[in-house]
């Protein structure tokens, strides 16, 4: 499951509200799953962050949301649709070739970033 992390990135209070429901739930359904669900909060880069942070975004956010766990490319799966071009464009350059996401539960093992592509 994926849900955005404790502040929602942003500090909105309805990202912050999807978390704590989403939590919720999970831990709602783990307790009946026939197999160990897996938790993942949306996550940042550093490349990402500083970006912003260059922009003026002022942000406090959780560590893990700060923290990636998982990196998955995503250019192959950018629309080219002309009517998704707006968003196309601002995912084709800099640091919004990749998602990234933090295993929150079961905690992901020490040890650095798994890395791929979304094929």
């Amino acid at each position: 499951m994926i849900t955005l992390g404790p502040t929602g990135i942003s500090s909105h209070d309805d990202h912050i509200a999807v978390h704590r429901a989403t939590v919720e739930a999970f831990n709602r359904y783990r307790l009946t799953a026939a197999q160990e669900p897996l938790l993942y909060f949306v996550a940042i880069t550093d490349e990402v962050a500083k970006m912003l942070e260059s922009e003026g975004f002022e942000f406090e956010i959780h560590e893990s949301e700060r923290m990636p766990t998982v990196v998955i490319d995503i250019r192959a799966q950018i629309p080219e649709d002309p009517s998704a071009q707006d968003a196309a464009d601002m995912f084709e350059v800099g640091p919004f070739d990749d998602e990234a996401f933090h295993r929150a539960y079961p905690a992901a093992p020490p040890g650095g970033v798994a890395v791929g592509s979304w094929e």
